[in-house]
């Protein structure tokens, strides 16, 4: 079908190649491939995003949606990152002859061989790359080398690469990434885990250990200091922005438990991967690359604006707040998203008790970074989901998710001081959730009136301070935010020491 493809689009010449118009590709998806319109628009606006667009073009494009018709994407741009390596390696390795035969232009043909162009070369380059002697370099610079030219079949007066050399070549060479989440964890930097203390970078990592229910302890709303979390399973958090191209930086939190961790500054525009990662609180304040979310349990991430994807696959209980260009939703259960999207969420198979709300918070530099990563705020998909699986059960896709209630909805604050000009929620949001936030708000003023209005003497104010402090202690523990809240104090303890 690819094959098909490609000379089907190179025939409709501009229309077609090297960028492929949603006109031409709506006429092969639906009435070629039989897909659904919706879908065939949900893939197209993937690869979209996935492309090298400037920023300031991909703000316009989506806020000119209605001409999607006359919208183009680059052809031959796809995403890797996200995938699974070992069986990315297999793909690769078994359909390599039909991937180059791909790239072959018909009138490249020399000496009953055919001939890779620079271009084409390119192209691979997106899905392949290599490293010689410790430095990343693209699998054109790497196949052009003086002492790699006669085996990759290289020509430097046509500036060509025979088919058949060159895939023999490349076959013989092809491994697993050395920029990928198994280099990372194997060689990448370890970011420091000073519990209760800044970074140089100026980032905020602390930790929580085994929080005990009320019963358990006698004072549960005092702080604990540093020794009271070395027993803490602390898990990991690693990057590879040492060694690899910005345009690959990847930082993997893995098996993380029972924490609050805050960074910012270390993950600007890096891919990341949270894997395995319970009982935490994760705020993540920064332009990325994309977030895949993988086998967590009962934890809450907070992320800045993401580029491209954010993918959860297999996450029980957990929320997660973010902007971002996608998401796409696999076998979880009980997981609430708040979200500002300029694409409809995707929910594939598994996916059981699935909340949707809109994006209720804000950090002073949310619209700098939204702004870095083509995202409009007043432009927001969040309710409007695409189904997509081996099921048409209409009745069993709608009820996989449901819009949070009016009465659930509450803002979120995120309590860290930084420099910035974002002063409110910048994303759209419905007029009866905007309002339900206003009514609560009226709510709270009207109860601080009603006190103020009681005269009450000294030791009923005690009293009543006495009873407020023990009912939020034992929200605190029964809800679990106990564990931010004390990672928050330890941290605010050690800054000023």
């Amino acid at each position: 079908n690819l094959l098909k493809l490609a000379v089907y689009a190179k025939a409709k010449e501009k229309a077609g190649y090297p960028r492929l118009s949603y006109t031409v590709w709506r006429h092969v998806a639906c009435n070629k491939l039989q897909m659904s319109e919706e879908h065939a628009w949900m893939l197209f606006k993937t690869f979209y995003v996935l492309s090298d667009w400037p920023q300031r073009d991909r703000l316009q494009w989506f806020e000119s949606q209605a001409s999607e018709d006359s919208t183009v994407i680059e052809q031959r741009k796809a995403a890797m990152s996200q995938f699974d390596e070992q069986k990315y390696l297999s793909y690769v390795s078994s359909n390599l002859t039909e991937l180059l035969q791909l790239l072959v232009e018909p009138e490249a043909f020399s000496e009953n061989d055919h001939l890779l162009t620079t271009d084409a070369m390119d192209a691979l380059g997106f899905l392949i790359g290599g490293q010689v002697d410790e430095t990343i370099m693209t699998v054109r610079q790497i196949a052009s080398m003086s002492s790699q030219a006669s085996k990759s079949g290289f020509s430097k007066i046509s500036s060509t690469f025979s088919l058949r050399r060159f895939h023999s070549w490349l076959r013989t060479y092809l491994s697993d990434s050395c920029i990928g989440t198994m280099a990372c964890l194997m060689n990448g930097e370890r970011l420091p885990k000073l519990l209760g203390h800044t970074s140089p970078s100026g980032d905020i990592l602390v930790s929580g250990a085994d929080f005990k229910i009320k019963d358990e302890r006698p004072n549960s709303a005092s702080p604990r200091t540093s020794e009271d979390f070395t027993s803490a399973r602390s898990g990991k958090i690693i990057s590879n922005h040492s060694t690899a191209p910005s345009s690959d930086y990847l930082t993997v939190f893995v098996q993380v438990c029972k924490q609050t961790i805050v960074k910012s500054s270390e993950v600007d525009h890096s891919g990341v991967k949270i894997y395995r990662c319970h009982y935490s609180f994760i705020y993540l304040l920064a332009p990325l690359r994309y977030v895949l979310i993988e086998k967590c349990r009962h934890t809450t991430i907070i992320l800045g604006s993401v580029e491209t994807t954010v993918q959860c696959i297999s996450c029980d209980d957990v929320t997660v707040i973010a902007t971002c260009h996608q998401l796409h939703l696999t076998s979880n259960n009980n997981c609430t998203y708040y979200l500002c999207t300029p694409s409809r969420p995707v929910l594939f198979t598994g996916n059981t008790n699935i909340t949707l709300a809109p994006y209720h918070t804000f950090y002073p530099l949310l619209s700098k970074h939204m702004q870095e990563v083509g995202l409009p705020p007043t432009f927001n998909l969040w309710n409007q989901v695409i189904h997509i699986g081996p099921t048409t059960d209409t009745i069993e896709s709608s009820s996989s998710y449901k819009c949070m209630r009016l009465n659930q909805f509450k803002p979120f604050v995120i309590p860290f001081k930084m420099e910035g000009d974002t002063k409110a929620n910048p994303c759209a949001m419905p007029m009866d959730y905007m309002k339900a936030l206003s009514d609560r708000q009226s709510a709270i003023a009207a109860w601080h009136q009603y006190l103020a209005e009681q005269n009450m003497c000294d030791s009923d104010k005690s009293e009543l301070k006495k009873f407020v402090e023990g009912k939020f202690e034992d929200w605190l523990i029964d809800s679990g935010h106990i564990r931010q809240l004390e990672g928050l104090i330890l941290n605010s303890h050690a800054s000023n020491t």
